[in-house]
């Protein structure tokens, strides 16, 4: 433990800091149970509180940037765990606890259990904005599922007589607290649902701890709500507690007199209307005998007297003649102007003409076959001259006039081999200018063309 000098003379700020100082570094974060007292929200969002036991008290601040994740706000009266930093307000020179987080006491459990639950019907689609059903704009008959010794039917039906005594209101008496509460009020609510007969539904009760309240957070219930086809109302607790019930109700009451008030319209209100809808009636009225008049005054302009009518008539009669000669001699003009076309088109195609222009095609033609006769001869004459120089080259003839010559044996075969030779056999020599007869006296295979050259 240190110790500090006798001498030292402190200013006040600075015997506040450090005795902060050492308050934050001796005891860190720590966990204080009590309940709470003098709770205010201030305009910056901070919370400012007291917590207190049978035997003493510590002021208390969290500011919004921890409460801002809280889930549940403290009220008076409330007994609470608080995990926070011990900590001295200089300005005051006053110890406080700096919260970081609260929960209450004893119900720490069962909130995460109503927040788990919330989360999984929210996930099931049970809080959808499109499944929620309008209120009827003049409810005619309501049910009210609630306990007849609770407050909150008193505060139902004094509402309604004040507002509209013409409701009428079926009350469904069930338990509101406890382990068949849950049971009893889906059995009512069913119920209600299958007569048919109501146009809204309030399941409601007073307030309480959330223990109190846990009936109205049963997953079955919050089906049979999502489920119910007339619309549901809830209004469970006091304006600050939400249950399950209120999430999945196509409307939440914030008290059972809000609820009252949602369902049912001010008579004074309802005078109003009426005396609105009155007004437009007899403007409506009014508006439909002057639309009449109008139209009468319209059939009486249109009655004319007979000798009018037989004027018209007369007056049609010359317009269809006028329209008749017009459209007759349109005809006419038409005709003739198709026999004018018609006459032409037959002087083209006279005979005489068409005889002309085919002896002109005529004389066209043969002159052109002259001509490609012409061309036809010129074109075989030079071919007959190509290949009569051709053949001429491939002529014996031709082989003969450059000293060769042919030898053949009595059958007029041309010897190409002298292995088709024998001695003493006679062969015919052909030239160019005849033929000679010779006898083969030698064989020989010897052959060089140069001892010829």
């Amino acid at each position: 433990m240190c110790t500090l000098p006798e001498s030292k003379i402190w200013q006040v700020s600075e015997l506040s800091l450090a005795s902060r100082v050492l308050l934050e570094q001796t005891f860190g974060v720590v966990t204080v149970t009590g309940e709470v007292s003098g709770f205010t929200k201030a305009r910056s969002g901070h919370w400012y509180f007291n917590l207190k036991d049978a035997d003493g008290q510590v002021r208390c601040a969290m500011f919004r940037n921890r409460n801002l994740y809280s889930r549940y706000t403290p009220l008076d009266g409330d007994h609470i765990n608080l995990r926070a930093k011990l900590s001295i307000y200089p300005q005051r020179g006053e110890y406080q606890l700096v919260g970081e987080h609260l929960e209450p006491v004893g119900l720490g459990a069962l909130f995460q259990s109503y927040l788990q639950l919330k989360q999984q019907l929210e996930q099931e689609g049970l809080f959808d904005p499109k499944h929620k059903r309008g209120l009827p704009y003049f409810c005619q008959q309501l049910a009210v599922v609630t306990s007849v010794d609770g407050a909150a039917i008193h505060d139902i039906l004094t509402v309604l007589r004040q507002r509209m005594r013409m409701i009428m209101v079926d009350v469904l008496p069930v338990p509101v607290q406890g382990p068949d509460a849950a049971t009893a009020i889906i059995q009512s609510l069913q119920l209600v649902d299958k007569l048919k007969h109501h146009d809204a539904i309030i399941i409601s009760r007073g307030g309480g701890s959330m223990e109190d309240l846990w009936s109205f957070n049963d997953p079955c219930l919050a089906r049979a709500i999502h489920v119910c086809s007339i619309p549901v109302i809830s209004a469970v607790g006091h304006e600050t507690d939400f249950t399950i019930a209120d999430w999945v109700a196509d409307v939440r009451g914030a008290t059972p007199s809000v609820a009252a008030q949602l369902v049912s319209m001010n008579q004074i209100d309802l005078v109003h209307h009426l005396q609105k809808f009155q007004n437009q009636l007899q403007q409506a009225w009014q508006q439909y005998q002057a639309q009449r008049r109008l139209f009468l005054t319209g059939l009486s302009s249109r009655l004319r007297h007979p000798r009018q009518r037989v004027h018209d008539y007369f007056q049609w009669l010359d317009s269809l003649q006028q329209r008749l000669s017009q459209s007759s001699k349109s005809l006419l003009d038409h005709h003739q102007h198709r026999n004018s076309q018609m006459k032409n088109k037959l002087l083209v195609q006279h005979p005489k003409h068409r005889i002309q222009a085919l002896q002109q095609q005529l004389q066209q033609q043969q002159r052109r076959l002259q001509e490609a006769f012409m061309r036809q001869i010129q074109a075989c004459v030079q071919q007959l001259r190509v290949q009569s120089l051709q053949l001429h080259q491939l002529s014996p003839l031709n082989t003969f006039a450059r000293g060769y010559t042919i030898a053949m044996d009595s059958n007029g075969l041309a010897m190409r081999s002298i292995k088709q030779l024998q001695v003493h056999d006679e062969l015919v020599l052909r030239m160019i200018d005849g033929k000679v007869v010779v006898q083969v006296t030698e064989l020989s295979s010897n052959f060089n063309i140069e001892s010829y050259s």
